[in-house]
């Protein structure tokens, strides 16, 4: 079981190469079923929802921290809550954002995780 994992795991994150960005079209590959009950998925889906959950995470912490701790001129693109928010809650505002906005699925996922959240998570 854990060599199919992990086999799966190789199998799928080698599909966007290293260094590369995702755009719009691979965020909805990987988190369009994101919502789902993780006890519904497959295999492979399953996989491709904790991909998504790490890859969104990974990209709103590193906005987060280059804003709060830079020397950077520009205002944060968005404000999370005080006491943080669930990645399911970030997921859902970024999978809204998309349906809303299909022009955009060409452009990389970083600029769409922040407008994303800049537009569910506005800085007052």
């Amino acid at each position: 079981m854990a060599k199919s994992v992990l086999f799966a795991l190789i199998i799928v994150s080698g599909q966007t190469a290293f260094g590369a960005s995702w755009d719009g079209n691979e965020i909805l590959r990987y988190c369009g079923r994101a919502l789902e009950d993780p006890m519904t998925l497959s295999s492979a889906q399953s996989m491709k929802t904790f991909m998504c959950m790490g890859y969104v995470t990974g990209t709103v912490d590193s906005i987060d921290t280059f804003y709060g701790t830079s020397s950077s001129s520009k205002p944060k693109p968005f404000c999370l809550p005080e006491g943080g928010v669930e990645r399911v809650h970030v997921v859902r505002a970024l999978l809204k954002w998309l349906k809303s906005n299909p022009d955009k699925l060409s452009w990389v996922a970083p600029d769409i995780i922040k407008q994303a959240l800049a537009d569910a998570f506005p800085c007052k």
